[in-house]
């Protein structure tokens, strides 16, 4: 079921606290912009320790809980050298960009964790690590 109302102010603080328990005190990439999930890593693991990527250009060059949005398209590879821990929107697999970005992080040997419930059927049928703190 999607978030509603406020689930996603809400789901931010919860994902970022379920990335910290999982990974540690590590710098997250983040792999599509959600508001909510980037002010949760903001606060989680501070501003200089999360860096985000969106293919949308209203995004791209904007300021967002303090972190400069980076172009989708041509700062992923940037991206992934600098980052520990992907955190991927889900839309990637309607979008058709998953299997690039997966595989990227695959062949850097970095963990990537792919969130919301576009994804969650496919997580599961797929083996792909997946985070929906607000899901049932």
């Amino acid at each position: 079921m999607h978030c509603k109302q406020n689930d996603p102010l809400r789901c931010g603080p919860k994902a970022a606290a379920a990335l910290y328990e999982r990974f540690g005190d590590k710098k997250i990439g983040l792999i599509g912009l959600q508001p909510a999930i980037l002010a949760g890593c903001a606060e989680q693991f501070g501003v200089e320790n999360v860096r985000a990527i969106d293919l949308n250009p209203d995004n791209i060059g904007k300021v967002k809980s303090g972190i400069t949005i980076g172009d989708g398209n041509s700062d992923l590879e940037k991206l992934l050298e600098w980052c520990d821990v992907g955190l991927c929107t889900g839309s990637t697999i309607v979008n058709g960009t998953i299997d690039n970005i997966k595989g990227q992080f695959d062949k850097a040997e970095k963990p990537i964790v792919f969130f919301g419930n576009t994804i969650s059927a496919a997580a599961m049928m797929l083996g792909l690590d997946h985070l929906c703190p607000l899901s049932f």
